[in-house]
């Protein structure tokens, strides 16, 4: 009889965790100040859940599903709830890109924005020169 107890509160204290444990909320919001070499990404830590979060920022990729192995990390400072932002440059002209903002945990452990925005850069144009008269 004990043994049994013993088993169902052990099942009961371990499920309670697995209840109430609850993965940080973060959005992707917006791509604005689109050229043909940069763009300026928005995203926003909407929740914490339980986790302490010691990183937070932006992937993106030509891949449609950008993630930590397929695509290039941008970190943003910080780890505040609320809007966070940064410019991306050295991108290629007249290129499909795809982006996500995440958090971390640790060095392995990331929740990724559901929403993935695409963009495509600008044409890149030559100089014009003029001869004086």
């Amino acid at each position: 009889m004990k043994k049994n107890l013993l088993l169902f509160l052990a099942i009961v204290i371990l499920g309670s965790f697995a209840v109430f444990a609850q993965d940080p909320v973060v959005t992707m919001d917006s791509c604005t100040n689109i050229t043909f070499a940069q763009v300026k990404f928005y995203g926003n830590l909407v929740n914490k859940g339980t986790w302490t979060v010691n990183g937070r920022g932006f992937i993106y990729s030509q891949n449609p599903v950008p993630t930590k192995s397929n695509g290039t990390v941008k970190a943003v400072s910080g780890t505040a709830l609320g809007s966070f932002n940064s410019t991306i440059t050295s991108l290629q002209p007249s290129t499909t890109y795809y982006v996500r903002s995440f958090v971390r945990r640790g060095t392995t452990d990331t929740v990724y924005s559901q929403t993935i925005l695409s963009f495509t850069t600008a044409a890149a144009t030559p100089p014009t020169f003029t001869t004086p008269i």
